[in-house]
């Protein structure tokens, strides 16, 4: 019988919300970094637009001076040189500006009837600390009546190649060339998410495939370890003279209890293997200690306690097997303390041994074997009762009594074929579950 897991349906749903969760992230990534950059190249390209416009008026001055036009003149002169020239004023325009040395303001210039030059004066007036060398300029946006402007400081040559003065201007953008700081960006950022959308799209089929084959895969591995697993306990049990039956039974049962104790799904995961696999040991205790039909002696009795160790030597060497040796190495632990091999009391044993301890005594006594009638099962709660606090949980043990007569009533029913049918829906519920970490 093959287990069923919903392999496709979650392959299909959580590969789309992966996508979709990294195409957003990556869009985000990439579409704020194009964001910047091309913000950044819009910017520059607005500066090096008033950089040209201040080339013309450094050349202008410095040709009036080495003409020997007085210096005040000079400046007059190079910043009307704009005006005679024919510039595309779509880009924006100067609307305030200063010469300034290291001592003194030389000239203001600016149109003072225009609210966006005595704003543009208010910047340009405010800071004479920034002086960048020749072959430099220092730029940033700044705002001037709401509009998007760009403040500009640049050097000026004197007529000994050193730097004479500086010049700081406010050069105000026109609407349509600072919708172009907002647009391009935006138009990158689309574009990249759009570039990101494709290559998901067209990788979509290819990695559905792959994961459908590596779940596929899993699920076989998976199935392949659960009938292994059951192979082993049922093999020790026959070996022990008990059945298939049990093994089922007391999985069960304490799958049951560990559910109505609230266990995590991994914790159940453990207790399965464990319950299968809890006597696995005893392939190491020889047949005239293991198959005695009497009462053992002590010396007996100690060989066949060395079972715990066996079991726990064979599943400490699987790794998958690995969260059955809770039960493996403390199903014969006692609650108060008296049990074996470590003689672990309360809380300090497993949750799932403790959960075990109870479900194997109760199947055991309530079940018939070769070598015994079943009691009824008045007579087996009252036994469980009389080891309540020495060899049981009173705690797990007054929540297995809550559910144990529905469930005795209807297991003891089903033959071997049913309970095997009912463990595989079992492992499907718990296991299956370990199969979304492949995406998840």
């Amino acid at each position: 019988m093959k287990y069923r897991y919903p392999l496709h349906t979650f392959v299909n749903r959580i590969l789309v919300r992966r996508l979709v969760l990294v195409g957003l992230s990556v869009s985000i990534l990439i579409g704020g970094t194009a964001w910047f950059q091309v913000r950044h190249l819009a910017a520059d390209r607005a500066v090096g637009v008033a950089l040209d416009r201040l080339t013309i008026i450094r050349a202008q001055y410095l040709r009036l001076r080495t003409a020997g036009v007085p210096r005040e003149d000079s400046i007059f002169q190079a910043i009307n040189s704009l005006n005679e020239m024919d510039f595309n004023r779509q880009r924006g325009f100067f609307v305030a500006g200063v010469f300034y040395d290291r001592e003194e303001d030389f000239h203001v210039f600016g149109d003072s009837t225009l609210a966006a030059s005595v704003e543009g004066a208010a910047i340009v007036g405010n800071d004479r600390s920034q002086r960048p060398e020749l072959g430099e300029s220092i730029s940033s946006l700044v705002h001037v009546e709401d509009q998007v402007a760009i403040h500009v400081v640049v050097p000026i040559a004197g007529t000994d190649g050193q730097v004479a003065a500086w010049v700081s201007t406010v050069y105000l953008l026109t609407p349509d060339a600072a919708a172009e700081l907002t647009s391009e960006p935006l138009q990158a950022v689309g574009l990249v998410v759009l570039i990101v959308l494709a290559i998901s799209t067209l990788l979509y089929p290819v990695i559905l495939k792959l994961a459908r084959r590596l779940a596929e895969f899993s699920g076989d591995l998976l199935e392949a370890n659960l009938e292994m697993m059951e192979a082993l306990g049922c093999a020790i049990a026959k070996r022990d003279g008990d059945t298939d039956a049990h093994n089922y039974r007391v999985t069960i049962y304490s799958v049951r209890l560990a559910e109505k104790e609230g266990l995590s799904t991994k914790a159940i995961q453990g207790l399965i293997k464990g319950a299968f696999l809890h006597d696995i040991g005893k392939i190491g205790i020889r047949d005239n200690v293991l198959l005695k039909p009497g009462r053992l002696t002590e010396d007996e009795f100690s060989v066949m306690k060395t079972h715990v160790d066996h079991g726990l030597d064979i599943v400490g060497r699987s790794r998958w097997l690995h969260d059955a040796l809770a039960i493996v190495g403390s199903h014969h632990e006692k609650f108060d303390g008296h049990g074996y091999p470590a003689k672990i009391p309360g809380d300090m044993i497993p949750a799932t041994a403790r959960i075990f301890a109870i479900t194997d005594v109760f199947d055991a006594l309530s079940s018939e074997r070769p070598y015994k009638e079943a009691l009824p099962l008045e007579r087996v709660i009252a036994i469980l009762e009389e080891g309540r606090g020495t060899h049981f949980d009173p705690d797990l043990l007054t929540s297995f009594l809550l559910i144990a007569p529905e469930l005795h009533a209807k297991l003891m029913d089903w033959g071997t074929e049913e309970l095997r049918t009912e463990m595989f829906r079992i492992n499907g519920q718990y296991f299956a579950s370990g199969l979304e970490t492949l995406l998840a």
